[in-house]
């Protein structure tokens, strides 16, 4: 049985030799979601295949990292290891940069670094040319609701006790400067759901009754709350369905061109970022190359 957009499309012991969409070419190979971008009924994306630009100069980046070191203690071996080694890489508005890595490479602990969640053992992270440590207060508030992260697993990044619209309404109780005089959150809510192709029906939605897509749009959605200019996407369609991924990265891709947004796009799927990222930078080793 095989099922499209809610519906039971194709059932029976033939159905891969009759199928006529995108679902049929899909074999469980590494390379499926790109056949299923390129399938005749799938999402359009217009990209430059296989391009690569000059990396960002220095005055013109909104995040970057300066040669950043963190040492970690391996708690099985009782030994200290390199996790990141003289690190840099630079994020400008309205462009995409890839970082390609196996898994264990350091690209989460990098990923914690930029945020401000973990001290660099050595190496800078500046935002907007300052360091983020040297950031008074208010600044560093809005380095907090400039630069937001979308996750691989969006099931992870809700409390399962609460409703979407809980879930989103605490931007404002962290963030109250984002309410609009005047505003009703809801309204600057069910707005911010429409961006990401959602309606507010699932504001009363629990995580558990949103299918995945949905839910990753939602935290989509929370990010763009906060009026971001930088996402760091870790992973962010790896736990989608083949079908889903295209879908988001389009829905991605539209969002970075209308906000001007940057990006960060983690992921160890070559082709992904090959068609996605301005340029590419591999974390091997604990070293960005």
């Amino acid at each position: 049985v095989v099922m499209q957009g809610g519906r039971i499309v194709a059932q029976g012991r033939d159905v891969w030799s009759d199928l006529h969409f995108p679902y049929r070419e899909v074999d469980g190979r590494k390379d499926a979601a790109a056949e299923c971008i390129s399938a005749e009924d799938a999402p359009r994306v217009v990209v430059h295949e296989g391009r690569q630009s000059a990396s960002v100069p220095e005055e013109e980046a909104l995040l970057a990292a300066e040669g950043v070191s963190k040492r970690m203690r391996d708690r099985m071996r009782g030994t200290w290891m390199n996790v990141l080694t003289d690190c840099s890489l630079r994020v400008a508005a309205g462009r995409t940069v890839g970082l390609e890595g196996r898994s264990g490479a350091g690209k989460s602990t990098l990923v914690r670094i930029l945020l401000g969640l973990l001290r660099p053992d050595g190496g800078t992270v500046c935002w907007n040319g300052r360091d983020i440590r040297a950031l008074p207060r208010t600044e560093r508030l809005a380095f907090r609701r400039g630069v937001q992260l979308v996750v691989q697993n969006p099931e992870q990044a809700f409390d399962p006790r609460r409703s979407i619209e809980g879930s989103l309404s605490e931007v404002f109780a962290v963030h109250p400067v984002l309410l609009r005089a005047g505003a009703d959150a809801r309204a600057q809510i069910v707005e911010t759901l429409s961006a990401v192709e959602l309606t507010e029906r699932v504001l009363t939605r629990h995580p558990h009754e949103l299918s995945g897509g949905e839910l990753q749009r939602a935290a989509i959605a929370r990010a763009l709350l906060t009026e971001p200019r930088i996402l760091l996407l870790d992973e962010p369609t790896t736990m989608l369905d083949i079908s889903l991924r295209a879908q988001i990265m389009e829905l991605l891709l539209r969002l970075r061109v209308e906000r001007g947004l940057g990006m960060l796009l983690i992921s160890h799927e070559r082709e992904l970022l090959r068609d996605f990222a301005d340029e590419i930078h591999v974390l091997e080793a604990g070293r960005v190359r």
